[in-house]
């Protein structure tokens, strides 16, 4: 069925989130490149557009910039064009750091002020949503119990560390880095 092939595609790519996170590049892109194959068979969109996201961050981490630059554009203007304004991946921040990486500093600070227009944007309707949690406020704390931090993203709105948001895995590699 359709349906299980997308969340095939879905728990793909949360294997390759751990596995870049651990640092095994090699089986991280594996898992996204089949996960980018299963998505492309049945059409969805905005899944393909994250695994090419996930697939450009992978590659910059394996020094590969050309290529790591061409699967940011290519799964940049997928999310674009469909006018996707959620995931994991923060799209123009990976595009910006890739072109900083290959000196084209225009380039990356056109594609950091994006960046920083879209999260204001996401912050705005935020604060409109009646029903938001969302207080405006950032609360800082220190936490060493990895549980706990885990559970960090339960206790507002709008944070990347919600396990109730659409990307569970990015929450447990957003702990993973904050534990580092």
């Amino acid at each position: 069925r359709v349906g299980d092939r997308a969340y095939i595609g879905m728990v793909l790519n949360n294997l390759g989130v751990l596995h870049k996170e651990r640092g095994d590049l090699d089986l991280a892109e594996s898992h996204f490149r089949e996960a980018l194959k299963l998505e492309r068979s049945i059409g969805d969109l905005r899944h393909q557009s994250q695994s090419l996201l996930l697939l450009a961050e992978t590659r910059l981490r394996a020094g590969k910039l050309e290529e790591a630059k061409a699967l940011a554009q290519e799964g940049l203007a997928m999310y674009e064009a469909n006018s996707f304004r959620d995931g994991a991946v923060e799209p123009f921040k990976l595009l910006g750091e890739i072109l900083l990486e290959l000196s084209d500093r225009e380039g990356a600070e056109r594609a950091l002020l994006e960046e920083i227009a879209m999260n204001l944007e996401r912050v705005r309707i935020a604060e409109q949503t009646p029903d938001s949690d969302f207080e405006g406020r950032i609360t800082l704390s220190v936490e060493s119990d990895p549980f706990e931090i885990l559970f960090m993203g339960e206790y507002g709105f709008a944070s990347c560390l919600s396990l109730r948001g659409s990307n569970a895995w990015s929450a447990v590699s957003n702990a993973v880095d904050i534990d580092k």
